[in-house]
């Protein structure tokens, strides 16, 4: 969504965030933890320690010199003279020495020290993280045996948006705003404001995959998970996904969990929000999407529609969550043949849903409508449901850029249509809208595409696997960019937290409880 929204990029990705209209900018705005309830931890005396070896001393940049002074000297330049590049120490302890295979993983025992952090500001991903459990090298990973495609078809779990309300608060099935079409040349202000990088960690914290049972509870209330192997968002798909090309990429981590049999991936950022200056390189994504959508009638004070889809990847039973940025309706005399939409679940049952949310498009919200003694959101039955079909990713360029960067995104959210605005300066002269469902084909056959693609089987596979062996049932993994060989490594959570309350597990999954972690 918005301006290469979901990108990974050096600077943390201020195009993919969500806007938050009833926050108004603050001069030293506070971050939100993504992945619990404390606040960033502070670099201590300890993360700047330096390491010695023999009579030598080691600066974090990997120089090394005769004497401490030295060090010392070199720092204050580095600081001075590249403050962006400041040098600190290597590690969250003394200095790793690679292993005979270059990498800084030392020790099961290690843990966190066992890391080799390029950059002081990835440390906040060590927060948490125990003995390293496993080292998956992207060279080692055999693509799986089952192909990978799209053409397997796909069903809707549910769709929610969230309430602008200071109460965690959804309605669901909610609604993508619908694509509207102005008059060009147009121009847009650059984005200001708090944004959401992530608004179902940022509302829920201490259950970030919660709100997808709650508006399943109202949608599909039958719905069991025992079948599901893997719970994960679209964002730590595409970065595994990338992982597996072994593509370099900034480093990252994700939370993994095992409730009964299904792997839950929790993304996991440094900050769940982030405020926008307007200045600098702040770009005109979401303004340009203000500008051109809106939202359905009865939606007017929610933001962010989100939806999960379940479809196979390989052999794998994959639920995916993704945001959606709009509806766009084929005007009616340029629409093609309608094509029937692919969807797994039963006809009259999909008919019913759509059927029995169309009266709910103009009731009045009651913001305690359905909510249970234990639940952290409250779920408000309100809008339609928006065609898969008719779903929409919006892009701002300022030239043209490569779709082939783009597909895998649309490729995860079985997105049909790509909504391109260019632009100079936040003039919009052009918008192109292209379908491109018909290009999911050509992209998953392509030998590359299809080895990453089966190989991120083989990974999600490996990672399950890893997590069931845990005591806790619950690991962190990592990822460092720069570090070779190119691996991802699982370390032991120390959370100590379930990824789900007990409540949604006893009714979405039979079996033995999940352990009792606190």
């Amino acid at each position: 969504m918005k301006m290469l929204k979901e990108m990974r990029c050096r600077s943390p990705p201020l195009h993919d965030f969500h806007r938050l209209p009833s926050i108004p900018a603050q001069p030293h705005p506070v971050q939100q933890n993504a992945f619990n309830h404390s606040s960033d931890s502070v670099e201590t005396p300890e993360m700047m320690s330096i390491s010695s070896s023999r009579d030598m001393f080691s600066c974090g940049c990997g120089r090394q010199f005769m004497s401490r002074d030295a060090l010392e000297q070199h720092k204050r330049d580095r600081a001075q003279f590249v403050p962006a590049t400041r040098c600190t120490a290597p590690a969250l302890g003394p200095a790793s020495t690679p292993n005979r295979h270059g990498s800084g993983l030392q020790s099961s025992s290690q843990g966190a020290a066992s890391l080799k952090w390029q950059a002081t500001r990835d440390r906040w991903m060590v927060k948490d993280v125990g003995g390293r459990i496993d080292t998956i090298e992207v060279s080692s990973l055999k693509p799986a045996d089952t192909p990978v495609s799209s053409s397997t078809g796909y069903e809707l779990i549910c769709s929610y948006n969230w309430v602008n309300h200071k109460a965690p608060t959804i309605y669901v099935p909610g609604g993508a705003a619908v694509w509207k079409g102005i008059s060009l040349p147009i121009s847009v202000p650059k984005d200001s404001g708090m944004h959401f990088i992530d608004q179902n960690a940022s509302r829920i914290p201490k259950y970030p995959f919660e709100v997808v049972f709650q508006a399943i509870e109202i949608m599909r209330p039958s719905l069991r998970f025992d079948t599901v192997d893997v719970l994960v968002n679209r964002n730590s798909m595409r970065k595994l996904l990338d992982f597996c090309h072994g593509r370099n990429q900034d480093s990252f981590r994700i939370n993994l969990h095992i409730v009964r049999d299904t792997l839950i991936i929790e993304r996991c950022e440094k900050n769940a929000k982030m405020m926008i200056r307007g200045s600098g390189g702040s770009g005109y994504g979401h303004n340009f999407e203000r500008t051109f959508t809106q939202l359905p009638s009865g939606l007017e004070d929610s933001s962010g529609h989100h939806r999960v889809l379940r479809y196979s990847l390989g052999d794998l039973s994959c639920a995916i969550r993704f945001e959606v940025d709009a509806c766009y309706k084929v005007p009616a005399e340029t629409k093609p043949p309608e094509k029937e939409e692919i969807s797994e679940a039963p006809r009259d049952e999909t008919a019913s849903l759509v059927d029995s949310f169309d009266s709910l498009q103009m009731r009045a919200p009651t913001l305690n409508s359905n909510v249970s003694p234990h639940s952290s959101v409250s779920a408000v039955p309100r809008g339609i449901i928006t065609a898969q079909s008719s779903t929409a990713e919006i892009k701002t360029r300022t030239k043209s850029g490569s779709l082939s960067k783009i597909l895998p995104q649309l490729w995860f959210g079985r997105t049909p249509y790509l909504i391109t605005g260019r632009h100079t300066n936040g003039t919009f002269d052009s918008v192109d809208i292209s379908q491109v469902r018909d290009q999911f084909e050509d992209w998953e056959r392509k030998e590359a595409n299809q080895n990453a693609l089966r190989k991120l089987a083989t990974l999600l596979s490996q990672l399950r696997e890893s997590v069931k062996r845990t005591k806790e049932k619950s690991c962190i993994g990592i990822y460092e960019r720069g570090v070779k060989p190119v691996a991802l490594h699982v370390f032991a959570s120390k959370q100590g937290r379930k990824p789900l309350p007990e409540h949604v597990v006893m009714k979405y999954w039979a079996g033995p409880t999940i352990p009792n972690v606190k």
